[in-house]
């Protein structure tokens, strides 16, 4: 048997600081081999008993030991530590000077260098014993900071300074910054540092707390959070799929599958867009699939039957969404042809717009009754603002002393309304949200601790429901009114309101059909044929 030759040794415990590793002299890691240069004392540990080299009475081990003990984020004494261990964590040998840096130069090296925020996770922490370890996060459990200190806990304190550095950017209130607080201390209080944090199991408890958004954008940044939530697009997805046969539905979601995340040849779509073609393909896909086994089995025949009682939009509309289904079966080898192959779209005309009547924008106006509805519905009716536009504005949009406002990157002069208007908003928005640090125009206590526009419903979605008038149907009023006033010419539309050549072209057909024919006017519709498609 092949020996190793006598200078290389294998694998041992170093018999002072019994540390594991690979040693080239006398069984001694690097560390102590210094110790013995250095000719420390040899004398009973005063914490371990053990007769070894010592500095300050006490062995290396244990001044290892108390270092681990101490905390990282309070930088005390050492040596109150090292007399109080009792028990010692083994280690590699030749690591510890590498992994943790724990002298005064370097500790404000890196405090200069970064903030704490920024501070990475420790390096060394043992793995969970159980994967996705159910947690129980009770209230009581939570430490009361009016009568106990901030538990030591590194993890706490970086996501505690993360919370107040943000307070500060963002101007939170107390309440929420409140709350925030209260959620870090129930999930951190006595997490170990380096294990994740699965958002589904405290989802219910942030709930209470009222502050979910918050609190996982925090845990994020600290490279905490894993957010193993369903998707609300998925379970939508789901119960939609729910009432077709296995043969349909499997193909059915995976179809829809490569719409939203892409293929080798194909491009990711809109949520929008992945919502639509399964809207429009789920009438086909339920009743072939109480017809036939198989996918393979349908025929042309079956889907002009289907698209024989539609019209205009919606025959199109699903047509293109059967045509994209079924070409995906086709590439992935599950039906035989595509029995969608030489059906052509059908031509739709547009159809005249129509204007509103006083009575129906006087009910719009009636309906609302806060200083951001009022001005969302200014900008729509007098300058034709697009409902996606007026929350994308921004505070640099705004010039209240020189009286003009920039809409989609076109600047407008403002009249006396929509100057009062926006000057009765920007008044609510300074006493309601004083220290906000939001850019965007329009917020609400949702947006107004973040830095992201409001959601598409707000301002104006739940109050103006029902009605005629919305926002989009006040805006193509006032393109019309712009058109029947000063005549119908696109090219005038096109340089006031920044419309594309085709949209422009169309209000001016209907403006031109309005005037030469009052009887094109239906105030009672948005247009004659309701399955035409949107302006």
């Amino acid at each position: 048997m092949k020996t190793l030759p006598a200078r290389v040794r294998g694998p041992e415990s170093c018999r002072e600081c019994l540390a594991w590793g690979v040693f080239r002299r006398r069984g001694l890691c690097r560390a102590c081999a210094q110790s013995h240069v250095r000719r420390r004392p040899i004398g009973p540990c005063s914490a371990c008993a053990r007769h070894v080299p010592l500095l300050k009475q006490h062995c290396r081990l244990c001044w290892h030991q108390g270092r681990l003990e101490r905390s990282s984020s309070t930088y005390t004494l050492l040596l109150p530590h090292v007399s109080k261990v009792r028990h010692h964590q083994l280690y590699l040998a030749d690591l510890i000077h590498r992994v943790d840096l724990n002298t005064t130069a370097h500790r404000r090296a890196r405090a200069a260098a970064q903030p704490l925020r920024s501070l990475p996770p420790s390096a060394w922490h043992a793995p969970p014993l159980f994967e996705h370890h159910v947690r129980d996060y009770d209230a009581a459990q939570r430490p009361d900071l009016r009568k106990e200190p901030i538990p030591d806990n590194p993890v706490l304190h970086r996501a505690l300074h993360v919370a107040d550095e943000r307070r500060q950017a963002r101007g939170w209130s107390e309440f929420v910054y409140g709350n925030v607080r209260r959620g870090l201390l129930l999930l951190l209080a006595r997490h170990p540092d380096g294990e994740p944090l699965y958002a589904s199991q405290h989802h219910q408890a942030l709930r209470r707390l009222g502050c979910i958004g918050l609190t996982n954008e925090i845990l994020s940044d600290i490279g905490l959070l894993v957010d193993d939530r369903p998707a609300a697009l998925d379970r939508w997805i789901t119960k939609q799929l729910a009432p077709l046969s296995p043969a349909f539905a499997t193909p059915a979601g995976q179809w829809v599958e490569t719409l939203r995340r892409g293929g080798p040849r194909s491009r990711p779509r809109s949520t929008g867009t992945v919502i639509t073609q399964l809207v429009h393909a789920l009438p086909a896909l339920k009743d072939w699939c109480t017809r036939y086994d198989h996918l393979r089995e349908v025929t042309r025949q079956d889907v002009l039957d289907h698209l024989a009682p539609l019209t205009g939009w919606p025959r199109n509309r699903t047509l293109t969404a059967l045509r994209s289904l079924l070409r995906w079966s086709k590439q992935h080898q599950l039906i035989f042809q595509n029995p969608c192959h030489h059906i052509q779209m059908h031509a739709v005309a547009h159809n005249v717009l129509q204007p509103l009547e006083p009575q129906d924008i006087k009910a719009a106006i009636d309906a609302v009754d806060t200083p951001a509805q009022r001005l969302a519905i200014a900008l729509a009716a007098i300058y034709a603002a697009r409902s996606a536009d007026i929350r994308a504005l921004r505070l640099d949009d705004v010039d209240l002393p020189g009286r003009t406002l920039a809409v989609a990157g076109r600047t407008h002069r403002l009249d006396d309304l929509t100057w009062g208007l926006l000057h009765n908003w920007l008044a609510y928005r300074t006493q309601r949200w004083p220290h906000t640090a939001n850019p965007y125009l329009l917020i609400n206590h949702v947006t107004a601790v973040r830095l992201t526009p409001a959601s598409s419903t707000w301002p104006v979605g739940p109050s103006l429901r029902g009605l005629p008038a919305t926002l989009e149907r006040l805006r193509i009023d006032r393109l019309l009114e712009e058109a029947l006033t000063n005549g119908p010419d696109p090219l005038h539309l096109a340089e006031v309101f920044g419309l594309s050549s085709p949209t422009a072209i169309r209000y001016a057909d209907s403006a031109r059909q309005l005037l030469a024919d009052p009887a094109q006017n239906q105030p009672l519709g948005f247009t004659t044929n309701p399955s035409a498609g949107p302006a």
